[in-house]
């Protein structure tokens, strides 16, 4: 299931849930041209590392959405507020490593769908 909540996007399937929203970061929407003028610079002072930088910054994936991912099976607690409409997923011990996984996840749900996506979170979560 999907749905919008002003500019923010959340994803919830039986593998993870997620978020994504545009970035307000400058430097990420404008990375092509921030590599352009490195490279050229570079290149026109006679160097290597900063072309490289500016060749490397230009094939960098889109940087122009922020977000998280959360798969099921590193969920070692959900917690329901349905006064406010948001679910909170709590990451397991040491996901993704030593030090990792005390993140908690905020999904905000409309008070039409929060029903829906709490039942779900309890499913997918339970069969992990």
């Amino acid at each position: 299931m999907e749905w919008q909540i002003g500019e923010g996007r959340f994803i919830i399937d039986k593998r993870c849930a997620s978020y994504t929203a545009p970035t307000k970061n400058p430097l990420a929407t404008h990375r092509k041209e921030i590599g352009t003028l490195m490279t050229t610079y570079g290149l026109v002072k006679g160097s290597p590392g900063i072309t490289t930088v500016g060749v490397t910054t230009m094939s960098q994936p889109n940087q122009n959405e922020k977000g998280w991912t959360v798969r099921w099976k590193d969920v070692r607690e959900v917690k329901f507020d349905q006064e406010k409409h948001v679910i909170q997923l709590k990451e397991k011990w040491f996901t993704g490593g030593l030090g990792g996984g005390l993140g908690t996840y905020s999904i905000y749900c409309t008070p039409e769908n929060y029903e829906t996506v709490s039942s779900a979170c309890q499913a997918f979560n339970a069969k992990h």
